[in-house]
């Protein structure tokens, strides 16, 4: 199987002349769950079907047009403090 060049953030395109395999591959992963699609040219009416289906697949999981879930920063925890080498560490009661 052969891979082409990702011209898309997180799409590939295969063509396997081997198995008669050719598409779109959908390949990323988010919050810890990996996503892997094929969009086939032959189920999706072409090559440009099959490419603006992978689009619109990739677009939904990424969330592109939607909002963000989480804040763009980690919240600090005030726990966590560690002093730089020479300072002293006190301690509110």
């Amino acid at each position: 199987m052969r891979m082409g060049p990702q011209l898309e953030f997180a799409i590939y395109r295969i063509d396997d002349a081997r198995y008669l395999i050719h598409g779109w591959l959908v390949k990323l992963s988010r919050r810890k769950v990996a996503y892997c699609k094929l969009f086939s040219d032959a189920t999706c009416h072409g090559e440009e079907g099959a490419l603006a289906a992978a689009r619109t697949f990739r677009d939904g999981i990424t969330g592109t047009n939607s909002r963000r879930r989480r804040p763009a920063t980690c919240p600090t925890n005030p726990g966590n403090y560690q002093p730089s080498t020479g300072q002293r560490l006190e301690r509110s009661a």
